[in-house]
């Protein structure tokens, strides 16, 4: 008998030229179990840009609640908000952000994030958890720029199943 344990990809958007979303259709959170993702984000503009995280086009606030703990160099600071914001970048950097969601015991869909990020000599650590209070199944998710083409060539969404061991 063998035993594997790996992911396979289920989704995923990638701009070859700039654009304002990232999104994956299709998903299946109740069927599928946890999803793991992976996000790279490259900010073309002049200005900083922050990035949302939605799930089936749920665009209300309110239905969102995320704590997050932040360091660069010998500084920390943390804070609670009720909003879908996933990272902010500055103009000219990008970010890699890991995430894995999931439906906890309660039925609320939570996710975890960490994230990298700023330029090299000031290097942002970044991690979160995020709740979505809305009582539904996830059937895609989004990362949406604040502003119009807050996204350059190369920013990606990539959706994994977090493996199943197969006989």
């Amino acid at each position: 008998m063998s035993t594997q344990i790996g992911c396979s990809r289920v989704a995923e958007a990638t701009l070859e030229t700039p654009g304002t979303v990232l999104s994956v259709e299709g998903l299946d959170l109740a069927a599928e179990g946890p999803y793991k993702m992976i996000v790279t984000l490259v900010n073309p503009t002049d200005g900083p840009c922050h990035y949302a995280l939605y799930f089936n086009d749920d665009r209300e606030d309110t239905h969102y609640w995320r704590q997050y703990l932040a360091a660069e160099g010998e500084t920390i600071w943390q804070g609670r908000d009720n909003d879908p914001l996933l990272i902010e970048v500055n103009p000219g950097e990008s970010a890699l952000v890991e995430a894995v969601l999931a439906r906890g015991p309660d039925g609320v869909v939570r996710c975890t994030v960490t994230a990298n990020y700023r330029a090299p000599d000031a290097i942002r650590l970044f991690t979160m958890v995020m709740a979505w209070t809305v009582p539904e199944n996830v059937t895609s998710i989004a990362v949406e720029a604040s502003v119009e083409d807050g996204m350059g060539p190369g920013s990606a969404l990539v959706v994994h199943d977090t493996g199943a061991m197969v006989d």
